[in-house]
């Protein structure tokens, strides 16, 4: 990824446990499921046996209140997108979106291998954003920020809470960076930040969690911001979700 993202611009540290002090007694949970339809044998499978989606969704009902199950699909859609749906809550992940990460990664990778790596890590990026819209939403938070830019940041801050993994967040800032140099470079008036916009922040905020030192080549003078950047979002979401101390 580091090659990668160096191209771009001019390790992965898992399995840690996740604990939440005091957190417990949860009437609903969130269920990851993957539809049968168009590459679910390909990239289903591959999701399931990195396993990372499964301990987000995990952790994520250990954390949220859910009145009730909140579903987690990978499904096909006929676009290439992810969404979280207000009514009934849920959540989807598209094949088609990982078929798009997968083509934005492909040619700037050292070989096919590589690029599916990148996909995988990416969309575990892809699914911590859309449960931080769920988070928001589900819990009734307050937020003080536009809601895209708030899911960017609990992407960055809950994958390495979770995981101890910045790979997911470093993915999905490089995946923004790919669509602002294929010219995709969103509307200032759009929801969602521009794509560059994003994609700095992004792995900002993965190089403030002090696991991807490399990353300063790429920040620039913005580099010695990030830690403290990293360090009021942890406070602020541990603020907002009640919880006590997380290893």
């Amino acid at each position: 990824m580091r090659a990668f993202l160096l191209g771009l611009m001019v390790g992965v540290a898992s399995g840690a446990a996740f604990t939440v002090a005091g957190r417990a007694g949860r009437a609903g949970r969130a269920l990851l499921a993957f539809e049968p339809g168009i590459d679910s044998d390909t990239w289903g499978a591959l999701i399931r046996l990195d396993g990372r989606a499964e301990k987000l969704v995990n952790a994520f009902g250990e954390i949220v209140p859910l009145a009730a199950d909140l579903p987690v699909t990978f499904e096909t859609c006929n676009r290439a997108n992810a969404y979280y749906y207000l009514a009934p809550p849920k959540i989807v992940v598209c094949y088609e979106f990982m078929d798009l990460i997968y083509e934005l990664h492909l040619p700037l990778a050292s070989n096919p291998e590589h690029a599916i790596d990148n996909t995988i890590a990416t969309t575990v990026g892809v699914l911590a954003h859309e449960l931080g819209h769920a988070a928001v939403r589900l819990a009734d938070l307050p937020i003080v920020a536009r809601s895209e830019d708030v899911a960017d940041a609990f992407a960055a801050w809950f994958t390495w809470k979770v995981l101890k993994d910045t790979e997911p967040a470093v993915g999905l800032g490089a995946f923004w960076r790919l669509l602002h140099l294929t010219g995709e470079t969103g509307d200032a008036n759009d929801v969602h930040s521009p794509s560059d916009v994003r994609a700095y922040n992004l792995l900002c905020w993965a190089y403030g969690a002090g696991e991807a030192p490399w990353l300063d080549e790429v920040l620039g003078d913005r580099a010695r911001h990030c830690e403290g950047e990293f360090a009021e979002i942890d406070s602020g979401w541990r603020g907002l979700l009640g919880l006590g101390p997380i290893e």
